[in-house]
């Protein structure tokens, strides 16, 4: 189907998450209360409570108690011969999440619930919400629009972008919104795909808004591979390789907000990570130790002469940037 134009009733903060307490009157748990603490781990669990429950309890889920302004962005499946681009997906459904949350009339989902039905749903690794899975992951979310997508990339650098919005109440789907471009543009192709996003939706942006939306966090692809990857792994509660990922994308460019707000979140929150028993921090003595991985690598890569190392499976194409991928084993008493 193809959205018409209308307007959604303005949410009452600029770029509200689903609260809790929505998406509990959704599920209809009980005891279901928000957490009286922020802590990024106590949140964390919250969602995935709240996501059990709703699976549990899916059959008997009212998709009309979804609140009509509520978005979610699901990971962007990526189609590409080269590997080390997989994450481009998660990195681009983040840009997105943060531009669409700029309106105020939309309220977009936590990231922390969409990865916690990514992996409830054995979604995690590859991101892969599909037209058939949409309409589901939304009611489970409790958002009663879901964006999913794919990346097309092949192999001269051209790129295919192609999404869609899944209505997780009528079990809809609309009319796909395409692109072409070049993964040297993404960043703008990304502010394109945004901004049909709006149309599609309904939304008309104020003068300030727009501006708010055209800003790019990142002008290097490299930084930005690196947060993707972040992204991915932290939706697998891999945290010590995400904050790994984080730290190399600030290392590249240190003016990427996005990626040193991740970091410092990571930092911030390690006690509480490794007290909620949540994996990733196994046996990491010194979280502090892997954001200085970043100027360590940095110091390294800038000396004279030819470094030869073996290369990581993650690593971006060559033709894009030589990246040199370090093992650093940081021993602790």
């Amino acid at each position: 189907m193809i959205y018409r134009r209308r307007s959604i009733g303005a949410a009452p903060a600029l770029g509200r998450s689903v609260s809790l307490a929505a998406l509990c009157a959704v599920v209809g748990a009980t005891g279901c209360v928000p957490p009286t603490t922020s802590m990024y781990a106590a949140k964390s669990a919250s969602a995935d409570s709240l996501v059990r429950a709703a699976i549990a309890q899916e059959r008997t889920l009212n998709a009309q108690n979804i609140p009509l302004n509520t978005v979610s962005i699901a990971p962007l499946t990526v189609i590409a011969a080269d590997t080390s681009l997989s994450s481009l997906g998660f990195g681009l459904s983040s840009l997105l999440a943060v531009d669409l949350a700029r309106s105020a009339k939309l309220t977009v989902v936590e990231r922390l619930r969409i990865d916690a039905v990514l992996r409830e749903l054995k979604l995690a690794q590859s991101g892969r919400v599909d037209t058939t899975t949409a309409p589901r992951v939304g009611r489970l979310l409790g958002a009663r629009k879901v964006v999913i997508g794919s990346i097309d990339l092949r192999p001269n650098g051209n790129m295919s972008l192609r999404s869609y919005v899944a209505d997780a109440t009528r079990g809809s789907i609309s009319a796909p919104l395409t692109g072409t471009s070049t993964l040297t543009q993404v960043f703008d192709a990304e502010k394109t795909l945004a901004f049909r996003l709006f149309d599609a939706l309904g939304v008309t942006l104020t003068p300030a808004e727009r501006r708010l939306v055209e800003q790019q966090p990142t002008k290097s692809l490299t930084a930005f591979l690196a947060y993707g990857r972040g992204a991915r792994a932290e939706a697998n509660r891999d945290f010590a390789g995400a904050l790994s990922f984080y730290s190399q994308a600030v290392s590249i460019d240190p003016n990427f907000t996005l990626a040193g707000d991740r970091v410092s979140l990571l930092q911030t929150q390690a006690p509480a990570l490794r007290g909620g028993g949540l994996s990733g921090l196994n046996g990491l003595g010194s979280l502090g130790s892997l954001g200085r991985i970043g100027s360590l690598t940095t110091d390294l890569i800038n000396r004279p002469g030819p470094i030869t190392l073996g290369t990581g499976a993650d690593a971006p194409a060559a033709s894009l940037q030589q990246l040199v991928t370090f093992t650093i084993i940081i021993r602790t008493p």
